[in-house]
Order: C-alpha cells, then sequence, then structure tokens
C-alpha cells in the first residue's frame, strides 16, 4: 500500500486473514485484534511512531547482531560505529515520512537518548563477548535447536515467532528474550510485565512442538541488569499456545464472514483507553470514535474531529485552531507554523472538516497543545466512520 498523501486521511485499509499468530501478535490481539489485523496486512501507519520506539527498534538490532557474532569481542569498536549507522538508517527512514521528520534528530527528539544509547552499547560489548564464548558451547552441544534470532514455528505452520536467543543450560535449552525498555510492571515491582511472561511462554511452547523439547528456562533481559527467569509450567504454555491459534481461527472466521468490512472492524475492535492510546490506526476507528464519544469521562487520547470554526496566528507566532466537535468546542493552541510540520496548515479553511489526533491536554478539557505525536487531517466527511 502506498503512504497516505500528505495532509488527507486515506482510504481505509482493508482486512484480510492472518496466515499466523506470534507470541507478541497474541497479546496484541488480546487488546484489539483490530489494530493486529491491520497491523500484520501491513497496513500503514496514520499518526507517527514514538521516537523511543526507532530508537528501541536499532538497540534491538544492535543486541541481535552482537549475539549473532557479527563483532570481534566486547572490545570491537564497531559496536558503537553500529550504533550510530542503525540511528542514522532510522532517521533516513524518518525524513522520507511526512508524519515523522520533524522528530529528527532523535537525540533530541527522546530526553534519555544518551542513556539508551550506553545502555544498548554496553549490552551489545556483552553479548559480544559471550556470543565468542557461546559459539563454542553451542558447537559441542546435542541438544534442540540453538542459536541466536532462532526461527520457529508450529507443524501445522499456524504459531511462528522469532527467539532472541536459545543457549544451553546445565539440563536443556534457556530461551532468552531481550527487551530495549523496563520490563517491569512498575517502577516499584520486580514482577516482569505479564504481555513479556505470556510471549516467553508462547516461545516455550511453539519450540517444543517443532523440536520435541521444553527449555529448560525462560529469561528476559532488560538493556541493564542481569536476566531475570519466568517461571513456567509445559501445561500452561501448552494451554498459551491453544488459546492462541484458537484466537487466530477465531480472528480469520470474522474477517472472512463478516459481510463487510465495516462489520468486521466493529466485531474484531475492542476500543478502551489502554489499548487505542497509542494505536496507529485510531483515525480510522469508527469503534473507537464511537466508543470515545459515549464515555468521554475515560482518558482516551487527546483526538478530535469536526468542523474548523476558527484559525488565527498568536502573538508568539505559533497558531491557534478552534474545532467544533461532537463533544463540544475544541481549541488546540501552539501549532507550529508553516506546512512542513502539519502540511493541512498549507489550505486548511474554516469550515473544513478536520480530524486532529495526539494532542497534549492543555489547561482545560476542552483546550490542547501541540505535542510530539500530534498529527491533523482533512477528512473526506465528519463524524464516526
Amino acid at each position: 500500500m502506498t503512504p497516505p498523501k500528505p495532509g488527507y486521511l486515506p482510504p481505509v485499509a482493508p482486512l484480510r486473514p492472518m496466515g499466523a499468530i506470534s507470541p507478541s501478535r497474541f497479546t496484541g490481539m488480546e487488546a484489539c485484534a483490530l489494530r493486529e489485523v491491520w497491523s500484520a496486512n501491513h497496513a500503514p501507519g496514520l499518526t507517527p511512531a514514538s521516537p523511543a520506539a526507532w530508537v528501541g527498534t536499532a538497540a534491538h538490532r544492535l543486541l541481535e547482531e552482537a549475539g549473532q557474532g557479527a563483532f570481534n569481542g566486547p572490545a570491537d569498536e564497531r559496536i558503537p560505529v553500529r550504533w550510530h549507522q542503525l540511528i542514522d538508517s532510522a532517521e533516513e527512514a524518518m525524513q522520507r515520512s511526512w508524519l515523522e521528520r520533524h522528530l529528527v534528530p532523535l537525540s533530541a527528539a527522546v530526553p534519555d537518548f544518551e542513556v539508551r544509547r550506553l545502555r544498548a552499547v554496553s549490552r551489545a560489548r556483552q553479548l559480544a563477548g559471550e556470543s565468542v564464548v557461546s559459539k563454542a558451547a553451542l558447537s559441542g552441544w546435542h541438544g534442540a535447536h540453538h542459536g541466536y534470532e532462532l526461527a520457529v514455528r508450529t507443524p501445522e505452520g499456524k504459531a511462528a515467532g522469532r527467539i532472541d536467543a536459545v543457549l544451553p543450560g546445565a539440563h536443556g535449552p534457556v530461551i532468552r528474550d531481550y527487551k530495549s525498555g523496563a520490563i517491569h510492571e512498575s517502577p516499584t515491582t520486580t514482577r516482569i510485565k505479564r504481555a513479556y511472561a505470556i510471549q516467553l511462554k508462547l516461545y516455550a511452547a511453539i519450540y517444543q512442538q517443532m523440536t520435541g523439547t521444553w527449555p529448560e528456562r525462560l529469561e528476559v533481559m532488560a538493556l541493564s541488569g542481569e536476566p531475570e527467569a519466568v517461571a513456567f509450567t509445559p501445561e500452561e504454555c501448552a494451554r498459551l499456545l491453544e488459546d492462541a491459534i484458537g484466537l487466530l481461527d477465531h480472528v480469520n472466521e470474522i474477517v472472512q464472514s463478516a459481510p463487510d468490512e465495516v462489520a468486521a472492524a466493529r466485531r474484531l475492535a475492542t476500543p478502551a483507553p489502554s489499548a487505542c492510546g497509542f494505536c496507529p490506526y485510531r483515525p480510522h476507528c469508527g469503534p473507537y470514535i464511537d466508543a470515545s464519544l459515549s464515555a468521554p469521562e475515560l482518558r482516551w487520547p487527546g483526538d478530535a474531529w469536526g468542523r474548523v470554526a476558527e484559525r488565527r496566528t498568536l502573538g508568539n507566532g505559533r497558531e491557534l485552531i478552534a474545532v467544533d466537535s461532537p463533544r463540544g468546542p475544541i481549541l488546540l493552541r501552539g501549532l507550529t507554523p508553516g506546512h512542513d510540520r502539519h502540511p493541512v496548515l498549507g489550505w486548511l479553511d474554516v469550515g473544513d472538516q478536520v480530524g486532529i489526533f495526539g494532542m497534549r491536554p492543555g489547561g482545560s478539557a476542552s483546550s490542547f497543545t501541540e505535542g510530539q505525536l500530534t498529527v491533523i487531517y482533512v477528512l473526506a466527511a465528519p463524524g464516526p466512520g
């Protein structure tokens, strides 16, 4: 699919059945199956990706390469050089997107960029050292499949994924997952995030289906600190895999049997503030729009849609847009002037129907300001889809 034309909301992306379910896709589908179907179909995102997500992807790639033996040990000076190459590549991709080019450079858009860089390089150095030792250990290990970025798939092909690392333990394989962000439910607990634990348990079940061997241990590892174990039982993992494949079949049945895509979307969507907050497809999601209108007291994303009632330049040179929305008047202040940041500002007129997504809360329930992820679209038609 082609990317959306700057400033115009494109046609709704089609819904097609999913070929397989991955461990990360399963936890996403539990929150909202519609979002995951669009994602699996490679529908283009309609809101900017978080700059921290771009940095996290670069960090994960660096760790992957270090684990695969791309560097000659922890002292290899190609490791920090490679970090900069990965960030440069990310920024080049962002520059090609009107939605994200304003987030370049990432070093300015991500407040703790330098901390993330240091942690990623440090962890990559550690993995580069371990990979030298692991190669020798793995070469003499006659257990199940092992290595870094190991592709796994169930025999019938309905569940699949790529495990960050499968290493030899004293009594069997150790499955390890690397995370670039926080791994605990909150800063005040040591409990591993539920989604991460479920992903590892699903990897264990898929691995067992493919190899006939259950792992000895499941581990999640952040950019800093030691690997932390995730407790599991084979029975629990097998049930999770059964649930995941059942969910895949159920979702595909909805996509294939619904009379039209609007009906399918309404059956697949599970709108909630937690699920919709960073969903890149919410500008197209009629169920989300309806839910946010019917329960305005909840903490929905800072989005609005309606008719432009006023547009003017403020004393500081920034712009203000007033919108008559279904929830009442909305004021968006502090917009970056010109149409490089917001292409619609090159032609937007009073009376136009717009959708504004990713606003930051202002001084009242009807007042907002521009944030990093704010995007404005001219809509073909107002209101819910």
